[in-house]
């Protein structure tokens, strides 16, 4: 979300806003229920209603309210209508912001894994000085 944008909400409700525009960038609309967006999120359902009212009421978004029957409805439909935060989401894309590199080729075997293992140090410490018996190491009274 553009820095704009988002001095205008709580880091809750950020974060439900993130998660539509996660689900914006990845299918044009976000039709999750408000316990979804909030479990994802981390938030409870009245932060994500709490932020959803905002944002529209700014103008970022719009709500399609899908009625089944008189007393039974369907998710609604959320879209994002804000210029400056679609920019925003176009520029990061639909893949939440990672940057798109390749990882380093583990294809070829390193320098050590070419070496045959050793089963023994030849009695020589990690730094190549020779271990000292137990005894030498007591300091005597």
């Amino acid at each position: 979300m553009p820095p704009a944008i988002a001095a205008k909400f709580t880091p809750g409700e950020q974060a439900a806003l993130a998660v539509i525009a996660f689900e914006v960038a990845k299918r044009q609309f976000c039709d999750k229920s408000l316990r979804e967006i909030g479990d994802v999120a981390g938030v409870s359902a009245s932060t994500v209603k709490r932020a959803i009212r905002q944002a529209r009421t700014l103008g970022f978004l719009t709500v399609q309210e899908r009625r089944l029957s008189r007393y039974r409805n369907d998710t609604n439909v959320v879209r994002i209508i804000g210029k400056a935060w679609l920019a925003w989401i176009d520029l990061r894309g639909a893949r939440g912001g990672v940057q798109r590199r390749t990882g380093t080729s583990t294809s070829v075997p390193r320098e050590a894994a070419k070496r045959a293992p050793q089963a023994d140090c030849g009695g020589r410490t990690l730094k190549g000085l020779p271990k000292e018996p137990r005894e030498a190491r007591r300091v005597s009274p």
